[in-house]
């Protein structure tokens, strides 16, 4: 029983195998006419070869033996089949264009969005690589701001004390020449020194004014000489604008150069005001100062200190050069 089944399977599958060998033999070649002959032409040769399959004839023996109007159904038939060949094959031609358009336009869409997506992810990484720049080239300059404060605040210190240290050294020098006992202390505060006065030039208001003035630079610098004079021409226009000279004596020099000018302007209605908005201006400095302000009130005579070095320097080199 078992060898019949395995007979019977083995001969269905021949039968398929020789089936299915037919079918694609018979679609070949229905291709093959279709493709090489006009419709027409293939109409007459799909209609000779069903004819020698009906009744096993050529096509001389069909034309002698056909019943009138039986050769023209044949016809017919074999047009509506080759019509539905036709169809059927254009149907699996165009079911095979759509399915590549469709393959092709998943391939590029996948293509196009692979390509948007590496563009974001390159400008998010510019856009950081950018930011990360700007950082550390914002923290170079501040490192460079604060180390080109630093050298110069430790240049001025350092100028500043070998001033100091010059200047004692020469005390304690010009002291043991003189041999000369130091005097006792005195009780009594000693008046600040004073430049020459000129105030016989001004007039009542502006020798009010002056006294505003002196007022304000009586508590700077104590270890300096100071006077108020008149600025240059303000004798005639009747201005209020002074100038206040700073010199810092020595022994040997009551009045020593440099000399510091501060540069004074008093409003017209000093007189009124409880607080005058006095203003003045060191030297050639852009800064202008507020009297009625905090930062103007708090003067320094490290202020001073700092243009007596800067025109020591400058007379230095200047010195340096005509030597050369």
């Amino acid at each position: 029983g078992g060898e019949e089944e395995l007979d019977n399977f083995a001969d269905d599958a021949e039968r398929l195998a020789a089936v299915k060998i037919q079918a694609i033999a018979r679609g070949r070649q229905t291709r093959h006419i279709l493709s090489n002959n006009s419709l027409k032409g293939a109409r007459t040769i799909f209609a000779e070869r069903q004819a020698m399959r009906d009744r096993q004839m050529d096509a001389s023996q069909l034309a002698r033996t056909s019943k009138p109007g039986e050769q023209d159904g044949r016809v017919a038939q074999a047009d509506r089949e080759v019509m539905e060949a036709a169809e059927k094959y254009k149907k699996k031609a165009d079911m095979d264009e759509e399915r590549a358009a469709v393959s092709m336009q998943s391939l590029y869409r996948g293509f196009r969005d692979r390509k948007q997506v590496r563009a974001v992810r390159e400008n998010a990484e510019e856009t950081a690589r950018n930011r990360t720049e700007h950082e550390q080239l914002n923290n170079a300059k501040k490192a460079e701001a604060a180390l080109s404060i630093q050298s110069q605040f430790h240049g001025y210190s350092t100028a500043k004390q070998n001033y100091l240290g010059v200047s004692r050294r020469a005390d304690a020098a010009a002291g043991q020449r003189s041999n000369k006992a130091p005097a006792a202390p005195s009780s009594k505060k000693t008046a600040t020194p004073t430049l020459v006065d000129k105030k016989a030039i001004m007039d009542e208001r502006q020798k009010d004014a002056c006294v505003v003035v002196e007022g304000i630079t009586n508590n700077w610098a104590s270890s300096y000489a100071r006077a108020v004079e008149l600025q240059g021409g303000a004798e005639v226009s009747r201005e209020l604008k002074f100038v206040a000279l700073f010199s810092k004596p020595s022994k040997e020099e009551t009045i020593a150069w440099p000399i510091v000018r501060v540069f004074f302007t008093v409003p017209d209605d000093f007189n009124t005001n409880l607080l005058p908005r006095v203003t003045y201006q060191i030297e050639a400095e852009k800064m202008i100062y507020d009297v009625a302000t905090d930062f103007g009130r708090c003067f320094k005579e490290s202020w001073l200190d700092r243009v007596v070095m800067d025109k020591r320097a400058i007379r230095a080199d200047m010195a340096l050069l005509h030597k050369k």
